[in-house]
């Protein structure tokens, strides 16, 4: 992420810490929400344009996600993606990358908040582990011509309910997303 965006990044962060802090084991369900706007800009580059032009105003840009996500995600995910849209972009795939990485953030925190971060590090270390012994594993979960209902069943068969509910989202979203490999 250049400049500009970075610091866009930045205060995001610091905006959403405190909203992350009081929604304790909720914070999951805010994560969820946020990639499910990941996976909106993902498929709209026409919202991904209009949401990052620096030629519109903050303000009109932050109406635009109001128009959009209000009534479909939780009032805190749209204000923290409207402050998002105010700030400038060095680039639209800078503010879907700024998203899905408070999203990553929010299925963290929703962890620590119920006391299983330290778990869900190590089963992440697990996989990582275990991608890196498995070839056939790796291939399978990394094929994008493969039905992403296919390959986030094979990361419920591997994890099943052996893993923290944190450990599965992030790891089923690494698989299933559309921009997983950026």
């Amino acid at each position: 992420m250049r400049g500009t965006s970075q610091q866009a990044l930045t205060d995001a962060e610091d905006r959403f810490e405190p909203v992350l802090a009081a929604a304790g084991a909720d914070a999951a369900t805010l994560g969820d929400q946020l990639f499910a706007v990941v996976d909106l800009l993902d498929g709209n580059a026409s919202l991904r344009r209009a949401l990052t032009d620096p030629g519109a105003t903050g303000e009109a840009k932050a109406g635009l996600v109001g128009a959009v996500l209000s009534g479909r995600v939780d009032g805190r995910v749209v204000d923290l993606v409207a402050g998002m849209v105010r700030a400038r972009w060095a680039g639209e795939r800078d503010l879907v990358e700024a998203v899905d990485r408070l999203g990553t953030v929010a299925v963290l925190a929703s962890a620590q908040a119920a006391g299983e971060l330290e778990r869900v590090e190590d089963e992440l270390f697990r996989v990582d582990r275990l991608l890196a012994a498995n070839r056939d594993v790796r291939q399978a979960l990394g094929d994008r011509t493969a039905d992403v209902a296919r390959r986030t069943t094979l990361v419920r068969d591997l994890l099943g309910t052996k893993a923290a509910a944190a450990t599965l989202t992030l790891v089923t979203r690494a698989v299933a997303a559309p921009g997983a490999a950026r």
